[in-house]
This record gives C-alpha cells, structure tokens and sequence, in this order.
C-alpha cells in the first residue's frame, strides 16, 4: 500500500498489502506518518480518537497547520522548525531517544497531553522521505502531574529576600513537571544569611518527593553556625532514608555575612560555584565531601571567600554543565564560562534567557535532559 502527496510516494505497506495498516489501526497510540515537509500523509483510528481530528480532516495538512499546533509544559510553540521533534527527526535522520510530553490542539478546540516518540521514514536506500509520530495519551497522568506540581511549587516556595544589602536571583527549568532540583536562601540572622541548592538524583515524582523533604530539614537546619553542619546534619537523617534505596542528593549550601561580606562554602558533591569579583570570575574548587544519603559520615570541608561590594555568586545544577553536543562533547564548567562571557556576564547581569538558548543551540536539542536551576546572590543594590 502506498500514498502520494506532492508527487511524493511514501510506502505504508509492502505488495500491496494491508497488513501495516491494520496493525497500525490496532495499537492503543496514535500514529502519524508525514512528509519531509511535515504533511500527513497517514492517520490512524487511535490518532482520531485520542485528538478528535479525522483522517479527511487531516491529510494533505501540515501538523502546524491549525491541526496539532503542539506545545511544551510551559506552553512554547514547538511547531517551527527548531524546536519541532518531528522535523528534528527526519532533519537529522535520528529518533527521539526518550519520549518527551507535548500538548497538542484537538479539534474539540482543548489541549491533549501526549508522550511522544518520532523517527525519521527511509526508504530501501536509506534515504529520509518524511518522518513517523507516535502518542499516547496522558490526559489522567498529567492531571496528576499538576496536582504534584502546585503541591511542590507551594512546599519549595521561598519568601523574598527584603535586603537591599543582597540581591538574590533563582532561576528553575524542571525536566518534567516536577523537579528533583532544591535551591534556597533563608535569612538565618540579621546580617547573615544560609543558602543552598541542591540535586536530587533522577526525575519524576520520587525526586520530587525527595525535594520536599529537603524543604523540611533545610527550615529545620539552616540556622546552624557554618555550611558543613547544614549538610552534616541534613545528609545524616538524608542517609537515613535514602542509603537502602542508592539515592543521594548532591549540593552546594554556604552563609553569607552581609556586612563583612565573609562566605562560607561547603560541597556535597554539587558543581563548583562561580565568584566573581570586579569583573574577574574563578571557581571555587577548593571543597570536596560524598553526596548527601549515600553515607552517615561525620563533617564536610569547609572554605571561606571574600564577597567583594557588587560582587557575584554563582550556584548552579548539574544540568547547565552535563549538556552535551551531536558528538557527545560535554559542554563542562569551563564551557559554561564560555557561554557566560559571550553574554558579558557579569558587567551586564545574568542573561537566563540568553544562556537557555546558547545551551540549547550547544546541545542541538528542543528541551534539556535534566532539570536547570541558577542562584546567583550578589552585595549591594546593582541593578541590570
């Protein structure tokens, strides 16, 4: 069985026969099949049923073309060409390694929530000739997801920090609707603060669920008199419920005297912060301790740095330096610095937007493979 559109052959079936097309029609996920362009050349039942577009509605469309219209989680169009899986797929001739979650319009004018695969369509000589979508719908999954999702935004909600005396800045993309990323700052006296960001390892609602005991033993332990008995203490009742399992949550957590302008920094294994002062930025390499959960180990290293006025500290996630290229370079923390100085950072503040598309443009990727998550606190009332 064949099908032709812009004079285009794409083959459903082998001889004549039916056979694919049935198969097809009886899996319990949309399918869709289109051309290089992205027209849609193939429908089957289940695509129908799951969005309400019929295949007469359908074919000969383009799937952005007031059909599908997909968006991501934060409601970013996905149908132009750079962030479109689909076209990712039949442009670079390789398939989508995880499915990822997309909203697409159905034709009862509401968002469906789907999990989606794509792959490039060849023909016999290995050439691309158009590209292969596969959803299931996730309507009742994700119901549950947003449920999860205001439950832990409310846990993790951080107060403002009314201090002119320290500007502070949080940035949070989740892989998911949920995150395993913590991040927050308390004032733990009248001229000291306590800060942390912290991973927790793998996706989804446990790591979630994780974060939300983080939340709890950082109100009950951010108070302690230095960063390594913030994290003593935490990763021994941490240890207490993770180490069975072979969980662990690395972290970065330090204090701040305003006035002195006097850091303290401790590492449980989380990326090395970034202190810039007068323009000049270095990393802060000199601390080492295990992850939190992994052990009930006594004591966490411990340096101190200066925190100049209109100085700079940077805390961030695994996730901004694990982004890696087509060839599998990893982008690394002097990367990130990279991407920092061609955004003039910091004479002209921190660009979040800038820096999300310059890692996405490093990764060649429409969404990244783990959460991101940025604090940044800085002395004194300078302004972008």
């Amino acid at each position: 069985m064949m099908t032709q559109h812009n004079g285009k052959t794409i083959p459903l079936g082998d001889n004549g026969s039916d056979l694919p097309p049935l198969v097809l029609n009886s899996l319990n996920a949309g399918v869709y099949v289109t051309d290089v362009d992205r027209r849609i050349v193939y429908w089957n039942q289940t695509a129908q049923r799951i969005t309400g577009w019929r295949s007469q509605d359908i074919l000969g469309k383009a799937c952005h073309e007031q059909v599908l219209c997909h968006v991501d989680k934060d409601n970013r169009p996905l149908c132009g060409e750079e962030f479109c899986p689909l076209h990712r797929a039949i442009a670079t001739g390789t398939s989508s390694d995880v499915p990822i979650v997309v909203f697409a319009l159905s034709a009862r004018d509401r968002r469906v929530p789907m999990r989606v695969s794509v792959a490039p369509l060849r023909n016999p000589d290995g050439q691309t000739i158009g590209g292969v979508e596969m959803f299931l719908d996730m309507s009742q999954e994700v119901g549950d997801m947003q449920r999860a999702q205001r439950i832990q935004a409310q846990c993790l909600l951080n107060e403002a920090v009314n201090d002119p005396r320290l500007q502070v800045r949080m940035h949070y993309v989740p892989h998911d609707m949920i995150g395993g990323d913590f991040c927050a700052v308390s004032r733990a006296g009248p001229d000291h603060y306590a800060f942390i960001l912290a991973d927790v390892m793998g996706h989804g609602l446990s790591a979630a669920l994780y974060t939300m005991y983080l939340r709890s033993l950082w109100d009950e332990y951010c108070r302690q008199n230095s960063p390594a008995a913030i994290l003593t203490a935490m990763n021994k009742r941490l240890s207490s419920v993770m180490s069975g399992e072979g969980g662990f949550a690395t972290a970065v957590c330090g204090t701040v005297d305003v006035p002195q302008g006097r850091l303290l920094l401790s590492s449980a294994g989380g990326p090395t912060p970034l202190l810039c002062s007068k323009g000049n930025c270095q990393f802060v390499t000199e601390m080492s301790g295990l992850p939190m959960g992994l052990l009930d180990q006594d004591g966490y290293d411990q340096v101190e740095r200066p925190l100049e006025p209109e100085g700079r500290l940077l805390l961030f996630s695994d996730g901004l330096v694990e982004v890696r290229d087509a060839g599998g370079q990893c982008l690394d923390t002097d990367g990130l610095v990279r991407l920092l100085q061609d955004l003039q950072y910091p004479s002209r503040g921190l660009d979040v937007s800038g820096l999300e598309e310059r890692l996405l443009r490093y990764s060649n990727a429409i969404r990244f493979d783990d959460d991101i998550t940025l604090l940044e606190l800085r002395l004194g009332s300078l302004v972008d």
